[in-house]
C-alpha cells in the first residue's frame, strides 16, 4: 500500500509539468485534470516522433478518453460520494461498498480501453522508436524506484 501511494505521488508530480494537446479541450476540465494526474495523458518521452505520428497519437488518446467520459465521471462521482459518506457522523458501510463496486467496474473498463489505446499507439511506432521508448521506460522506472527509496525507505522498493 505504501508503494502504491508513493507511485501515485510520483506520477502526480511528473504530470504537473505536462500540457495536454489542444484537442483535449473537448474533455471537461475536472476529468482532464484527473487524466493528467493519473499519468494517462503523458506523452511518449525519449522518442522522436514525426508530426503525423504526433497527430495520430493525440487523436487515438483524445477520442479514446472522450469515449470513456461516462466511466471517468463515475470514478469522480463515486470518489466524491465516498468522501461524503466518510464526512458523516455515522458511516454507511454498505453505501461505501456500493460506491466502491461502481468505481472498480468503471476503472476496469478504463484500464481495458487504456491498454487498447497503448497498443494502437505502439502499432504506429517504428522498431527504432519502440527501442527508444523501452530504454526510456527502464530509466523512468529506475528513477521512480530511487525516488521511492529516498522518500519511503520502509517501502522496500
Amino acid at each position: 500500500m505504501k508503494i502504491q501511494s508513493a507511485l501515485l505521488a510520483a506520477t502526480f508530480l511528473a504530470a504537473l509539468s505536462f500540457t495536454p494537446p489542444a484537442q483535449a479541450a473537448t474533455i471537461p476540465p475536472n476529468i482532464l485534470k484527473l487524466l493528467v494526474e493519473l499519468g494517462y495523458l503523458a506523452p511518449l518521452t525519449g522518442v522522436t516522433l514525426t508530426s503525423a505520428q504526433i497527430t495520430q497519437i493525440e487523436t487515438i488518446e483524445i477520442t479514446g478518453w472522450e469515449a470513456l467520459l461516462p466511466q471517468l465521471k463515475i470514478v469522480v462521482t463515486t470518489h466524491e460520494e465516498i468522501i461524503g459518506q466518510l464526512a458523516q457522523p455515522k458511516v454507511s458501510v454498505s453505501a461505501i461498498r456500493a460506491f466502491e463496486k461502481q468505481k472498480a467496474a468503471a476503472l476496469a473498463i478504463i484500464e481495458t480501453k487504456r491498454i487498447k489505446m497503448a497498443i494502437a499507439v505502439h502499432n504506429l511506432l517504428t522498431p527504432a522508436q519502440i527501442t527508444q521508448e523501452a530504454a526510456t521506460h527502464v530509466t523512468q522506472v529506475e528513477d521512480l524506484i530511487a525516488l521511492i527509496q529516498k522518500y519511503c525507505p520502509e517501502c522496500g522498493a
